[in-house]
């Protein structure tokens, strides 16, 4: 599936505060700077461009920068699901610095209760700006995963940051993710810290607990002088659209969790079947698709018009055998029931009993009658239907009688006023000599 990764700038506070404008703040930049990858593994174009011109993909994953999360080593509270977020809250009551309703908490991997996980902080009204200009663009956000996320082994990058471009290093290792300005000789110090394993000051416990280790570095192009001035050697060069297409593959966790997890599953889940469905590699299947849905269209249409003509041929030979057969017949409306009609006549004529005669249904009434049912006081007879008068079959000797009729191919069906009719239960069309 095809995967556009996007970094938004963090939020100029100061700027906001004075102006006085919060909308300004949050409004999106120009320009957002992006890496897609058409397979959703290898990196097929980065740069910068308009929320409207950004490739189109079938998942989008926002990037959090490193300075705008904070990241807490916690035991995961026992508690229900739908109240997980609060116990969180009112663990990390005292680490935030903002109030609770105010930021945004998501847990960073699989998390078991009771045990330790780290947890990822952010401003929450901020982010739901941010996810909401991104939806009126059309760019509907799947994940927001973190630039860089605690654990071991350590690592380090160097970027510009800030409106004036300052060098700044992002380290992390098992003990969290630190942002440090390459100004000065405190971080050079602290540095030296972690690599030793020695505390920079007395009581860094943090320090001390952790093994002496190498910090593998990378840097952005635009930082490689700052970085190889601070650090005395060569650092690799990292893109910035190779940084976030790694974040994005690397991740743990989608940040959006909670109040924030992403609704309507079942639409997403089709949204991206069906952006997979169009990626390139699949192109001959949806051709074969496309031709075996032709060829079944072509061979319904082909034999449907066997059929029909089939049956045109059956109705012209009913046609010809009815006239053949009764030359008296001289228009031809319904073959089948007008010959049916005709033989009936002939019979009629002949003298000949049908089924739906007096003697055929007097005669099947006589042999199905229930045993000591009460004679019968009369009958009437009408165009192939023997009536039997209201009262004459005690209750509960119908069903019996019915059967016995059914046998004989004769139909017991009830009248009006509690009468009783008997009718060829072929159907017969009787006809009048």
């Amino acid at each position: 599936m095809s995967l556009i990764v996007l970094e938004l700038p963090s939020p100029e506070k100061s700027a906001a505060a004075s102006a006085g404008n919060d909308g300004e703040a949050d409004r999106l930049p120009a320009e957002l700077a992006y890496a897609f990858s058409p397979d959703g593994s290898q990196l097929g174009s980065q740069g910068f461009a308009a929320p409207a011109l950004l490739p189109r993909a079938g998942r989008v994953v926002l990037v959090v920068a490193a300075e705008d999360l904070a990241w807490h080593r916690i035991a995961v509270p026992k508690a229900a699901a739908a109240r997980l977020r609060a116990a969180l809250g009112g663990v990390l009551e005292e680490h935030l610095l903002a109030d609770d309703d105010a930021v945004h908490l998501a847990i960073w991997g699989e998390a078991t209760a009771g045990q330790e996980a780290w947890i990822a902080a952010i401003d929450k009204a901020w982010l739901k700006r941010r996810l909401a200009r991104l939806e009126a663009v059309g760019l509907h956000v799947d994940a927001v995963v973190p630039a860089v996320a605690p654990g071991a082994p350590a690592r380090g990058h160097v970027q510009l940051v800030g409106p004036g471009g300052a060098a700044s290093a992002v380290l992390a290792d098992g003990h969290g993710v630190f942002c440090l300005p390459l100004a000065g000789a405190m971080t050079r110090a602290w540095v030296q810290s972690r690599l030793s394993g020695q505390p920079l000051v007395r009581g860094d416990t943090a320090a001390s607990a952790v093994e002496p280790q190498a910090i593998t570095w990378t840097t952005s192009p635009a930082a490689a002088t700052a970085a190889e001035q601070w650090l005395g050697h060569p650092v690799p060069l990292v893109g910035d659209g190779e940084r976030l297409l790694a974040a994005a593959l690397s991740a743990r966790a989608n940040l959006l969790q909670f109040d924030l997890a992403p609704r309507q599953r079942g639409t997403r889940l089709l949204r991206e079947a069906l952006a997979s469905w169009r990626a390139p590699r699949w192109r001959w299947l949806r051709w074969g698709a496309v031709g075996l849905v032709l060829v079944n269209l072509v061979g319904l249409n082909a034999l449907a018009f066997q059929q029909r003509r089939a049956v045109a041929e059956r109705e012209m030979a009913q046609v010809a055998l009815l006239k053949s057969s009764f030359p008296g017949v001289r228009s031809v409306m319904n073959a089948p029931l007008q010959m049916r009609a005709e033989a009936e006549r002939q019979r009629a004529v002949s003298g000949q009993i049908g089924a739906g005669d007096f003697e055929s249904l007097l005669a099947a009434l006589a042999m199905a009658w229930p045993e000591g049912q009460a004679p019968l006081t009369g009958l009437s007879y009408e165009s192939g239907r023997l009536t039997l008068p209201a009262g004459s079959l005690q209750p509960g000797t119908e069903t019996a009688l019915r059967d016995r009729l059914a046998a004989a191919g004769v139909q017991l069906q009830a009248g009006e006023a509690g009468a009783w009719q008997l009718r060829p239960a072929s159907g017969v069309l009787d006809a009048t000599p």
